[in-house]
This record gives structure tokens, C-alpha cells and sequence, in this order.
């Protein structure tokens, strides 16, 4: 297998509407992945389609979707386009 890049990877979601401090899954309105790769000045932004990830031991059966939201160069930019 070849590597074709490396970095950093970060998990962020946003709650539902007037949720502060989300105790469950059906709290969360949106997860989001986002990808650094090592040594460039740009980040994606991956919006994930369920509210969580795959479980690792279940790996081959679970589908699961997302896409690439947005590519930016500062990640300010990247806050700015979670915000509802």
C-alpha cells in the first residue's frame, strides 16, 4: 500500500439548535472531519453523513458517506463555513 499523504486529522461537529452541551448522537446536527496534510498550507473540510463513525471491529459492513465541503488555505475560513 502507498502512502499518498500525511498529517493531521480533526473531528469537530456541530450541536443542534439550542443544544450547548450534547450528551448523545440526537443532539448533534452535524460531524465533521477535517484534513491537514503535513508541510502544505491547505485543509478539507469533510462533512461525514451520519453522526458517527464506523466501528473499527464491524470494518467491510458498515456504509458509510461523506464529502468534501470545502478546501481553504486558512482554517479560520474553515470555522467560519461550520457556523449554522
Amino acid at each position: 500500500m502507498e502512502v499518498l499523504e500525511q498529517g493531521h486529522i480533526y473531528f469537530f461537529f456541530r450541536p443542534r439548535v439550542e443544544t450547548h452541551q450534547p450528551e448523545s448522537a440526537e443532539e448533534i446536527q452535524r460531524l465533521y472531519m477535517v484534513l491537514h496534510p503535513r508541510g502544505e498550507k491547505k485543509y478539507r473540510m469533510i462533512v461525514i453523513g451520519r453522526k458517527k463513525l464506523p466501528d473499527a471491529a464491524k470494518s467491510g459492513t458498515q456504509k458509510y458517506w461523506g464529502f468534501v465541503d470545502r478546501v481553504v488555505s486558512d482554517p479560520k475560513q474553515l470555522e467560519e463555513g461550520a457556523r449554522p
